[in-house]
């Protein structure tokens, strides 16, 4: 599941994209909404054997596709990450402290 939370974050952009036909057989595969890809990964975070690491991967990877979702999906990301603003985990406070702060409007421009 680690390995599938961190592909996401490095290459969730073209899950958004669809995807062509390798050959004849093969039919094009659609894009996901990024409310779908989302989704995915907050289910990750509810599974019963959820870890700390795992949680920190979907935050992380939060982050990485606020970048490269569209403004849309913004408000449900930062919603998400600032969830653990106060979890007794204080690996997960301090990122989810971390990236809210990261994804204020005045660093938009770096």
């Amino acid at each position: 599941m680690h390995i599938g939370i961190w592909c996401i974050g490095e290459y969730g952009n073209f899950l958004i994209q669809d995807c062509p036909a390798l050959d004849e057989e093969t039919p094009v595969q659609p894009a996901r909404t990024p409310d779908q890809v989302i989704d995915l990964l907050e289910e990750c975070k509810k599974v019963h054997n959820s870890t700390s690491a795992t949680k920190s991967l979907v935050l992380t990877t939060f982050m990485k596709l606020s970048h490269r979702f569209s403004g849309a999906s913004l408000p449900r990301i930062t919603q998400f990450i600032e969830q653990f603003k106060d979890s007794m985990d204080t690996e997960l406070q301090q990122r989810s402290c971390e990236f809210s702060c990261m994804l204020e409007a005045e660093w938009d421009s770096i």
